[in-house]
């Protein structure tokens, strides 16, 4: 297979998982549409969302992962899944509390010259 069909069965794969979502939800459908789905944003979410699977299965394949198209539909279908996961365990800059530079007004100053630091000196 050629560098490019890995990508496309990831792509296939995240095109699926759209699909399983659509077949879960069908006896719901005779109300008419879902709401979210009526809007244009949700469709071009799950445009990325495709394209970032097609682009997970590149970057394994470009890191040396022995492909196959099973594996490849699979990394696709679990875009979403992944993401989610990495987002949810990486630290946010909005957890971490800003500190002025050593040294600054305001900021931490250090131990002094000479003096020792485990010692409580108030």
């Amino acid at each position: 297979m050629g560098a490019w069909e890995y990508p496309l069965w990831g792509l296939g794969g995240g095109i699926a998982a759209e699909a399983v979502r659509w077949y879960n939800i069908r006896y719901e459908l005779y109300k008419g549409r879902p709401l979210w789905a009526t809007g244009g944003g949700y469709w071009v979410i799950t445009g990325v969302m495709t394209l970032i699977g097609a682009g997970l299965v590149y970057m394994h394949q470009s890191s040396g992962v022995e492909m196959n198209p099973v594996l490849a539909a699979n990394l696709g279908a679990s875009a979403p899944t992944i993401l989610s996961t990495l987002l949810k365990t990486a630290p946010m800059a909005q957890d971490v509390e800003p500190q002025a530079p050593l040294g600054s007004p305001g900021g931490r100053t250090g131990p002094e010259p000479g003096g020792d630091p485990s010692s409580d000196q108030s």
